[in-house]
């Protein structure tokens, strides 16, 4: 599956265009390399985003078949880290 249609299933951005947004301003990552949207994921990757005044860095657990019911998002990933940030 793609990466920034992962990130869409999986409600950590609302649509695939902020997603795409996200890996074109190279605010994404994906196991330690800048990745672009069309970069396929798989079971273990480590995805890390920048939001600016937020950093979340997430493992994919399970890659959804279709569309993900809002309970059921966070059972694909496991968050390592989420933390804010104080920009100054």
């Amino acid at each position: 599956m793609r990466l920034d249609l992962f990130l869409k299933k999986i409600r950590i951005v609302k649509t695939r265009a902020k997603s795409k947004t996200l890996c074109k301003r190279e605010l994404v990552s994906l196991n330690d390399v800048k990745a672009k949207p069309g970069k396929n994921i798989k079971l273990g990757d480590i995805i890390r985003i920048d939001f600016g005044k937020r950093i979340l860095v997430i493992e994919v657990t399970e890659i959804p078949p279709g569309n993900v019911l809002k309970p059921e998002a966070s059972s694909y990933y496991n968050v390592i880290k989420d933390e804010s940030v104080n920009i100054i």
